[in-house]
């Protein structure tokens, strides 16, 4: 008798955990097919300004969905065509993700995460942001960011290969990202970088070595600048291994 009753109360309380389940499932259907079946009466946009980047403004993402072909203004919700959305303000604005979906009340919500530039290309006919996954990104109307300059005769496939690696380890330096303020390139991808303080030319040349290259430039700044000061050479010439070779004035 009493193995009787345990075994009642084991089939009430997974009966109890089957009706609460269920409530669940139905409730979660419920809601999800009243969102649905509303109309989109609102776009609601945020985007991830995460480092103070503002490339992309709220208006901006607005004024491109109510002018898309996927426009969801005062459709019903389940007949918007989100993936389409997601890639008209992926392919128009600088956006590294997007993402599209429903909310209670007729509310389409769009997030958005911006692309983040890793220096600038400034030439005679072009400019350019590189961004951090190494894609081109166009140089935004709205917001200026503080970035490296890479100015002179600049490849586009350079910029996207040895250039980037060699800028994301200056940016990864608070040193060199402190010192180095313009890389410019010059015929043959020979480098001469521009400092913050002083006069002087940095030559590094081809981008070789340029770890070791740049360790005799930290070298030089810590023990030959506080005795001959500044601006005692015109050039730097970094290009000779274990020799750091400078030019007078």
């Amino acid at each position: 008798m009493v193995l009787g009753m345990k075994r009642l109360k084991i089939l009430i309380r997974l009966l109890l955990i089957l009706m609460v389940i269920a409530a669940l499932i139905y409730g979660v259907v419920v809601t999800h097919r009243h969102v649905i079946e509303q109309q989109c009466v609102k776009i609601n946009v945020e985007i991830d300004t995460t480092g103070g980047a503002h490339f992309v403004t709220q208006d901006e993402v607005r004024n491109l969905v109510e002018h898309s072909f996927y426009n969801p203004l005062n459709q019903p919700l389940d007949s918007v065509n989100m993936s389409g959305l997601e890639q008209d303000i992926a392919r128009s604005l600088m956006v590294k993700k997007v993402a599209v979906y429903a909310s209670p009340r007729g509310i389409l919500t769009i997030r958005i995460k911006q692309k983040r530039p890793v220096f600038r290309v400034m030439t005679f006919n072009d400019q350019y942001y590189v961004d951090d996954e190494r894609y081109r990104m166009t140089v935004s109307r709205h917001y200026v960011v503080r970035l490296p300059v890479v100015t002179g005769e600049v490849h586009e496939g350079f910029a996207k290969g040895a250039l980037f690696d060699f800028m994301c380890f200056i940016a990864q330096d608070s040193f060199y990202s402190a010192l180095i303020q313009q890389v410019d390139i010059r015929q043959g991808n020979r480098v001469v970088l521009v400092p913050n303080v002083g006069e002087a030319q940095i030559e590094m040349g081809s981008l070789d070595r340029y770890e070791a290259k740049l360790g005799k430039l930290k070298t030089y700044y810590e023990k030959v600048v506080p005795k001959v000061g500044w601006d005692a050479y015109r050039t730097i010439n970094l290009e000779y291994k274990d020799q750091v070779v400078c030019t007078k004035k």
